[in-house]
């Protein structure tokens, strides 16, 4: 992988909590290239969803660097913006919000972007159909199911058309049918546009529709 394609790359990475006095992560090296889909992978407590929070500017590193698109990720960047311009974020939970329409917690990344509402409104509706979801824009998160919650998450990762894509255990809350759904729409959604897509699981069938599998033991990296 020549440095151009390195999209995002943790150098020396560790993580410690000193409440419980947990290393989460323990000198970890990852070049992530652009268009790649990882997983990764490991039993629970091992460190997966401290990796994914290091990718995607959630947390900060104990020690050690972490680089997105060449750039050090520290206090100096403004992360906010950075997570919202670049990075699409899809939980096991969905953390939609029940007062709000599907149609409506699509919108939510998109404000402040510069956009009039109705152009909001017009894209979210495009995301949702994208997501064959068109008939429910207007139903609230309780009144869909987990696995349509689901795809609304996915709409609404999708929003600012990121360059990078984090799933974490996406599928833990759905049947195995709804989950394969998911799956399909996020490995299309993000090799259709040359994003990159991290996934957290513990499923080996999700795992190996990756590129890569990043193995993860005791907060280090075991296999890649």
């Amino acid at each position: 992988m020549n440095n151009q394609s390195v999209l995002v790359e943790l150098v020396g990475v560790s993580r410690h909590y000193a409440d419980g006095d947990v290393l989460a992560l323990d000198q970890v090296d990852l070049s992530i290239g652009r268009g790649e889909f990882i997983a990764i992978v490991g039993p629970s407590g091992c460190g997966k969803s401290t990796l994914l929070n290091m990718i995607g500017a959630l947390d900060r590193p104990t020690s050690g660097t972490v680089r997105f698109d060449g750039q050090i990720v520290d206090a100096a960047m403004n992360l906010d913006a950075l997570r919202s311009k670049q990075i699409g974020f899809v939980f096991q939970s969905f953390y939609l919000l029940p007062n709000l329409t599907a149609e409506e917690n699509v919108q939510l990344p998109m404000f402040g972007d510069g956009r009039h509402v109705s152009e909001h409104r017009q894209a979210a509706n495009t995301l949702l159909d994208s997501v064959g979801l068109s008939d429910r824009t207007k139903h609230f998160s309780w009144q869909l199911s987990n696995g349509q919650r689901q795809r609304v998450a996915i709409a609404r990762a999708l929003a600012n058309s990121p360059s990078l894509v984090l799933a974490d255990e996406p599928t833990g809350a759905l049947d195995s049918e709804s989950g394969d759904t998911v799956m399909q729409m996020l490995d299309q959604f993000c090799r259709g546009s040359d994003r990159t897509l991290v996934v957290v699981t513990h499923d080996i069938s999700i795992a190996e529709r990756a590129d890569r599998i990043v193995q993860l033991h005791d907060g280090k990296i075991v296999s890649d």
